[in-house]
C-alpha cells in the first residue's frame, strides 16, 4: 500500500504543480515564554507562559506540565493563571471530573505534574504557570552553574515561538569571561547577554524532538547557597562548549555555503522566467513535459500514453491487487478459539515474537522489540536496571540461564558501550551510538536479522496458491511491456523532431520506458502476487495475542476479582510493550494501583513506572543518526552580542520533562 502511494503520488506531482498544504495539529504549542529570576540564595523563581491553540473541532479538558529535577532541587510556590485569570489549586488531582478553571501539583520520585483542567475546543488559551526552585544553582569551586531544560523531547508539539530570559544576582562587577551563556537547541535559535546580569534567547519552530535547554557560567560569589559541589568543572565545561562550538561553527559554514549556492539559483531561474514569460506562466513542470514532447501530434500522443496509461494502469493493478488479497483473506484459516478476552499469556515465547505474531497481518511488526527484549532481560536476570535521578542504570549479571541470539546481541551493545566500568547509563549508550554510527546500525541489522531467523524456524508460514505469479508469467509480462514500449512509444518518439535521434534510437528508447513501466507495475503489486498465511496453530495463537492485547486495553474495566495476581504484571507490562500497548498500561497501573510506583526491584518495570517512557530510544538513536542535525554554538562574548544555539550536550538533571493535553 505505502508503495503504491507513493508511486502515484510522484506521478500526480509530475503532471501538475500543487499548491502548499497546511497541516495543524489537534493541540499544539504556539508560543512559550520564561521568566528566570536566580536569586543570591541559590534559588530561582520561574514564570513561563505557554499560548497553546485547540483545534480541529477536538473538546479538550486538560493540558499540562511535568517538570524532572532530583530531590535536593524542590519546587514550590505554585501559582497558575488561564488567561489572566488565577485558578483555584485543588487538593488532589482529579482526572476523572476534570473541574473546569482548576489544577493540581502532583510530586512522585522524578520530580512534579502541573494538570490544569479546562473546557477548550477551536480556541487559543494562555497558561501561566509560576514557581519556586530550591538550589537551582550548583556551586562548584571554581564557577556557578545554572543549567536547565526548557523543554524536552516530549513536548505535545512543534513550539512555534520559544522566548526566555533569565536574570543572575547584581552586586558585583563581572568581566565579560566571568559571565559565559550557551544554549543548545536548533540551528535558527539566537541568545544575548543584555548588560551585566541579563541573558536572554529566542527560537523559533522548536520541533518536539529537539529540547531547548540553556547553561549560564557564573562567578561563584555571587550566591550564598546553592548545591554545593566541591569540585573545579570550569575547564571541563569550557572543553565541553567549545568542542560544540566547533563543531557548530563547520556545520554553519557547510549551511551558509549552500544557501549562497541556492541564492544564486535562485536568480539564475529567476532571469530565466524574465526571458520565458510564457513558460513560466505554464509552470515549469508543464513547460519541460511539452517542451520534451514538442507541439506536434506524436507529442501530444506520447504525453498521454505515459501520463495517462501508465497511472490508469497502475490502478487497475492495484485494484486487481487488492481483491487478490481479500480473496486470499477469505481463504485464511479460522482460528479454534477467538475470545474477546484472554487474561493470561498465551504462550511463553520472547515478548520480540509475540509482537511479531501480533502484526503479521498488518504488515509491520506490533510494537517495540528492542525494548521490550530489554526489559525482559532484567526478568530473566540477564541485566539489572537501576534508577539514577531521572536516568538509568544498565548493569550486566550473569544470570547462568540461557541467552537467546538477539539478547545477546543487546547484551553485547551494552558490554561494549560500558568499556571497563561496570555499567553505563541510557544517556551514555546513547551517546556512545551516536559516535559509532557504523557500528550501532550493523547491530540493528543483526538484531532484525536474528528475529527473523527464530521466526522462521518458529512459525512456517505457507504461500496461498490463488493470485500466484510464477517466474514465466513476470518474463512473459516483461516482454509484453517491452514490445508495446518498442513499437508504440518508440513511433511517437521517432515523430517528434528531437534533433539527432533516428529511428532505432527512438525504438530503443521505447524498449526501455516499456520495460521499466513493467516492471514498476510488478513492484507495485507486489511482484509475485504471493500472499503469506499462518498455519493452524499459528492462527490460533495469534488470536489469543489479540484477546490479550484487548485485555490490557479493558482490563479496568473487569472486576477485581476477574484480575490476575498483581505479581505478574510486571510480566505483562513486558509483553504490553512488545504489543505497543506499554504506554497506555503503564498510566492505567499508576492509576489503578498507586503503590506500584514506590516500587525498587531492579528491573525495567520499576524504572519505568517512575519515568513513564516506553519508546526504543537506542534503535531511535541508531535510526536517527543519518538525519541528525548538530545545531550550532558560539559562546556569548560581549553585552548585547548573540551567538547560535548548539546541539545538546547532554542535558540539564532538571527542568521540563515534556507536556500533555487531552
Amino acid at each position: 500500500m505505502k508503495r503504491i502511494i507513493i508511486l502515484l503520488t510522484a506521478i500526480f506531482l509530475l503532471s501538475a504543480a500543487l499548491p502548499p498544504l497546511t497541516v495543524y495539529a489537534a493541540a499544539y504549542e504556539d508560543a512559550v515564554d520564561f521568566q528566570i529570576t536566580l536569586n543570591a540564595d541559590g534559588s530561582a523563581d520561574f514564570t513561563e507562559t505557554h499560548t497553546v491553540a485547540f483545534l480541529d473541532g477536538q473538546d479538550f479538558t486538560r493540558y499540562g506540565r511535568i517538570y524532572i529535577y532530583p530531590s535536593e532541587r524542590a519546587m514550590d510556590g505554585w501559582f497558575v493563571t488561564v488567561d489572566g485569570e488565577e485558578w483555584e489549586r485543588l487538593d488532589r488531582p482529579d482526572n476523572d471530573e476534570r473541574p473546569d478553571g482548576s489544577f493540581a501539583i502532583e510530586y512522585n520520585d522524578a520530580g512534579a505534574v502541573v494538570t490544569m483542567y479546562h473546557r477548550s475546543k477551536n480556541l487559543r488559551r494562555t497558561f501561566s504557570i509560576s514557581y519556586h526552585v530550591e538550589n537551582a544553582v550548583n556551586l562548584y569551586d571554581d564557577a556557578a552553574e545554572f543549567f536547565w531544560n526548557l523543554t524536552s523531547s516530549n513536548e505535545i508539539s512543534t513550539v512555534n515561538e520559544l522566548t526566555a530570559r533569565v536574570t543572575v544576582p547584581g552586586g558585583l562587577e563581572m568581566r565579560e569571561e566571568d559571565f559565559r551563556i550557551w544554549a543548545h537547541g536548533p540551528l535558527n535559535g539566537v541568545f544575548h547577554r543584555k548588560g551585566s546580569n541579563t541573558a536572554s534567547l529566542s527560537v523559533s519552530d522548536v520541533p518536539n524532538s529537539n529540547p531547548v535547554d540553556i547553561r549560564i557560567i557564573m562567578p561563584p560569589e555571587l550566591f550564598t547557597g546553592g548545591k554545593v559541589v566541591r569540585e573545579n568543572v570550569l575547564d571541563d565545561i569550557l572543553g565541553q562548549e567549545q568542542e560544540l562550538a566547533d563543531r557548530a561553527n563547520t556545520e554553519r559554514a557547510e549551511y551558509e555555503e549552500l544557501q549562497r549556492r541556492w541564492a544564486e539559483e535562485a536568480q539564475i531561474y529567476e532571469q530565466w522566467r524574465n526571458d520565458h514569460p510564457i513558460r513560466a506562466w505554464l509552470g515549469d513542470l508543464a513547460y519541460d513535459i511539452f517542451h520534451f514532447a514538442g507541439e506536434d501530434f506524436s507529442g501530444i500522443l506520447l504525453i498521454i500514453f505515459i501520463f495517462g496509461a501508465f497511472p490508469f494502469a497502475l490502478i487497475l493493478a492495484y485494484i486487481d491487487t487488492r481483491k487478490t488479497r481479500k480473496k486470499n483473506e477469505r481463504m485464511r484459516l479460522k482460528p479454534a478459539v477467538s475470545p474477546d478476552y484472554y487474561r493470561s499469556l498465551p504462550d511463553r515465547r520472547p515478548p520480540a515474537l509475540a509482537g511479531w505474531l501480533a502484526g503479521f497481518y498488518g504488515g509491520k511488526r506490533a510494537g517495540n522489540q528492542f525494548t521490550a527484549t530489554l526489559m525482559d532481560m532484567t526478568l530473566k536476570g540477564h541485566l539489572e536496571m537501576r534508577r539514577e535521578g531521572r536516568d538509568i542504570l544498565l548493569i550486566p549479571k550473569e544470570s547462568g540461564g540461557p541467552i537467546l541470539a538477539h539478547e545477546q546481541i543487546i547484551l553485547d551493545m551494552v558490554d561494549t558501550a560500558r568499556g571497563e566500568t561496570p555499567s553505563v547509563t541510557i544517556r551514555s549508550f546513547q551517546s556512545y551510538i551516536r559516535r559509532h554510527a557504523e557500528w550501532a546500525v550493523n547491530k540493528r541489522d543483526l538484531f532484525a536479522a536474528s528475529l527473523d531467523e527464530q521466526l522462521g524456524q518458529q512459525i512456517e508460514t505457507k504461500l496461498t496458491g490463488h493470485g500466484k505469479r510464477t517466474k514465466k508469467a513476470k518474463a512473459i509480462f516483461l516482454l509484453i511491456s517491452s514490445l508495446v514500449g518498442f513499437f508504440i512509444i518508440g513511433i511517437l518518439l521517432n515523430g517528434i523532431d528531437f534533433g539527432r535521434l533516428n529511428p532505432l534510437a527512438s525504438m530503443l528508447i521505447g524498449l526501455v520506458i516499456g520495460f521499466v513501466w513493467g516492471a514498476i507495475i510488478l513492484f507495485v503489486t507486489g511482484g509475485n502476487r504471493i500472499f503469506s498465511q499462518l498455519p493452524q496453530k499459528d492462527e490460533d495463537s495469534l488470536a489469543l495475542w489479540q484477546a490479550f492485547g484487548r485485555f490490557i486495553d479493558d482490563f479496568t474495566t473487569f472486576d477485581e476479582k476477574e484480575l490476575p495476581d498483581i505479581s505478574v504484571w510486571k510480566e505483562y507490562l513486558v509483553y504490553a510493550v512488545a504489543l505497543g500497548k506499554g504506554e497506555k498500561l503503564i498510566r492505567k497501573l499508576a492509576l489503578h494501583y498507586p503503590h506500584l510506583q514506590h516500587i525498587e526491584d531492579g528491573t525495567y518495570y520499576s524504572c519505568m513506572l517512575i519515568n513513564g517512557q516506553f519508546d526504543d530510544k537506542v534503535f531511535t538513536s541508531i535510526n536517527g543518526i543519518q538525519r541528525e542535525t548538530y545545531h550550532v554554538s558560539v559562546s556569548s562574548s560581549s553585552s548585547g552580542g548573540g551567538g547560535g544555539f548548539s546541539s545538546s550536550g547532554g542535558g540539564s538533571d532538571s527542568g521540563s520533562g515534556g507536556g500533555f493535553a487531552d
